[in-house]
């Protein structure tokens, strides 16, 4: 965080659901309104070079008469040039040849951004997120950016020779599965150059947002090479594949499902194989994926999965149409504190995503009167900045916090927090926050951030606890029993979906 602070400004966030919407919401009208390819040297092609198909015969379960040896040519392997999550560099020279295919659009991101708000905030709770945004007239531009935990996790993988070596081999998994001709039965011999890719851009329609995003495909499903005059037509109407290898179980499977969901994907084929070498071929529909998958015993729902992305859109559409047009935004989403949603207003050119030039040629675009969004002064209040300040003294307290114990080597008791529910008891919906700490200031700092919604309600809540003190004693007593029920309240409410 502290590189944001530099040249941000925080910004009311989000307060996450403790219990996931139940209304029906799906993805749809999934389909392909464009592509291009990155060659070898990662530059962007506006044609379909890098297109591949899947050789008919092994979109069915089977044994293999000869086993792929996924170390055949290994040391021809050329690495990728650029590891992490993807610019929109790419998307944008796609959009300024197509700029048409921008109207009626509110976002513009890679797939990636979905499943990873999906799988990170939902499901996985290990890594944090941030994603920068941009409005330009009614469309609003989605990135991705590495924070630090991630850009360690990518070191982490990188450095671990097995780690390496897996990834390695499900590009050579693709090499054996994958042709420019689907009548051609590929090898998996010569080169193979990590950095090439074909990805296809795909409008879809989530709850009321009409959405445009990119995907790096695997192979085409046909027995005969298309027509390159009229692709973009003949994508609409093919099947994509997705391939890969290891075991199919728990969260493996839910990150393979929620990567073939967004671009309407029917078949993943997995390489199912031992030490070095695939021996069979398994295809599993992904429409089944969720009914047969549980991770640490919960079922997942693709309702709820897009309820939740829904929900963030809506906020940060929310927040962009507040301020005037031209300003970045960054949202962030941390697992250790995995109930809220933080917001920024930023100025670090690090974090400024689209040139200039793609700026002003989208702002270029006819408009229909009355669609082009205002632009509006914003000015910071008294009150705003009282609260401002009260935020930075809360944040500073809690930094501090947090490096002392750090300092002492014990981490466990003001990051860690439980919360209990009790509305089945009660006969309302009331949520207690409890959790472990020695200092009495610091817990009716945290309570009073959770309980209330404004700079007034917290002044009554800190009226409520001069009157009626906390007893230390009760909680200690009651806070192994809060740590049992906490996974209870959690299988029940947060992630049964």
């Amino acid at each position: 965080m502290s590189e944001l602070n530099k040249n941000s400004h925080r910004i009311e966030g989000l307060k996450l659901p403790y219990k996931l919407d139940q209304k029906p919401c799906h993805l749809e009208n999934v389909r392909a309104c464009g592509f291009y390819s990155i060659d070898s040297s990662g530059t962007y092609l506006a044609d379909n070079s890098e297109m591949k198909y899947l050789y008919p015969p092994y979109l069915y379960r089977q044994t293999l008469e000869q086993p792929f040896d996924l170390n055949q040519d290994y040391d021809k392997i050329v690495p990728k040039v650029n590891v992490g999550s993807a610019s929109l560099t790419n998307i944008t020279k796609w959009l300024r040849e197509n700029p048409n295919k921008t109207q009626d659009v509110d976002f513009i991101c890679f797939r990636g951004t979905f499943s990873t708000v999906m799988i990170s905030s939902l499901i996985e709770n290990r890594l944090d997120w941030r994603i920068g945004a941009y409005l330009i007239n009614k469309t609003i531009y989605l990135c991705n950016f590495d924070t630090e935990l991630k850009k360690e996790d990518i070191k982490q993988q990188l450095s671990n020779p097995d780690s390496v070596r897996n990834s390695n081999w499900g590009f050579k998994f693709e090499q054996y599965m994958l042709s420019d001709d689907p009548v051609v039965k590929p090898d998996g011999k010569g080169e193979l150059n990590l950095n090439r890719e074909f990805c296809v851009l795909y409008h879809a329609k989530m709850g009321h947002f009409n959405l445009l995003y990119g995907a790096e495909m695997d192979g085409i499903l046909k027995e005969s090479k298309m027509n390159s005059e009229d692709l973009s037509r003949e994508l609409e109407n093919v099947d994509f594949v997705e391939l890969k290898t290891g075991k199919p179980v728990g969260l493996k499977m839910i990150k393979w499902w929620a990567q073939s969901y967004f671009v309407g994907i029917k078949n993943l084929i997995c390489g199912e194989k031992t030490e070095n070498e695939v021996k069979s071929l398994k295809r599993i529909p992904v429409s089944d994926i969720l009914e047969t998958v549980n991770y640490k015993g919960k079922k997942i729902n693709e309702c709820n999965c897009c309820n939740f992305i829904l929900e963030i859109l809506e906020f940060i559409r929310n927040k962009l149409m507040s301020y005037e047009q031209g300003m970045y935004f960054l949202f962030e989403w941390d697992p250790r504190d995995r109930f809220r949603i933080r917001a920024y207003i930023t100025d670090n050119p690090e974090y400024k995503f689209l040139t200039q030039d793609f700026i002003a040629s989208m702002n270029k675009l006819n408009v229909k009167e009355g669609d082009r969004i205002p632009s509006v002064s914003f000015k910071r209040t008294s009150d705003d900045k009282d609260e401002k300040r009260r935020e930075d003294e809360t944040s500073k307290k809690r930094r501090q916090d947090c490096d002392r114990q750090d300092a002492e080597g014990d981490d466990s008791q003001s990051r860690e927090y439980h919360w209990d529910y009790e509305s089945e008891r009660r006969g309302n919906r009331e949520y207690h926050w409890n959790y472990n700490t020695e200092h009495r200031d610091n817990r009716r700092e945290r309570e009073r951030n959770v309980n209330s919604e404004s700079y007034e309600g917290r002044q009554r809540q800190s009226r409520r606890y001069e009157e009626y003190p906390v007893d230390r004693s009760r909680d200690r007593h009651e806070s192994s029993r809060n740590r049992s029920e906490q996974d209870k309240w959690h299988s029940n409410n947060v992630l049964d979906y």
